[in-house]
């Protein structure tokens, strides 16, 4: 029996030069690394806010297409109005808690934050 020091090579390659094996075991992990890379793809605008600061008569009736004009309304009266105008919406806050939601971005859609059950501020996105 021939006594053979501890190796953390595979014994198939017993005869393959060590330098080169070291080589190897090194150029592994990096390949796998570089196969796993994703290409950066190109981020879509972040929703952002509308400005709600203009001053607006009051009108009995809102306008869906105009988002500004939803704020300080009751989400209850305006969501039938949506759905049948086809409208994409989604809550993303309910009384200061933020709600789960994706972060795809859909440029029609509007982002509604709910205060009481009243729209209180509208973006898109």
């Amino acid at each position: 029996m021939v006594f053979r020091p501890f190796s953390p090579f595979p014994s198939f390659l017993s005869g393959v030069d060590i330098s080169i094996m070291k080589f190897i075991y090194l150029l592994l992990p990096a390949l796998f690394l570089v196969s796993c890379k994703t290409e950066k793809s190109e981020k879509a605008p972040s929703a952002t806010p509308i400005d709600v600061t203009e001053t607006k008569p009051a009108a009995s009736e809102f306008d869906v297409k105009d988002a500004t004009s939803l704020v300080g309304k009751k989400l209850e009266a305006v969501q039938p109005a949506l759905e049948a105008a086809e409208i994409r919406f989604r809550v993303i806050e309910k009384d200061g808690e933020p709600l789960i939601m994706t972060m795809d971005y859909i440029e029609d859609r509007l982002n509604f934050k709910i205060k009481a059950g009243v729209i209180a501020e509208v973006s898109k996105g």
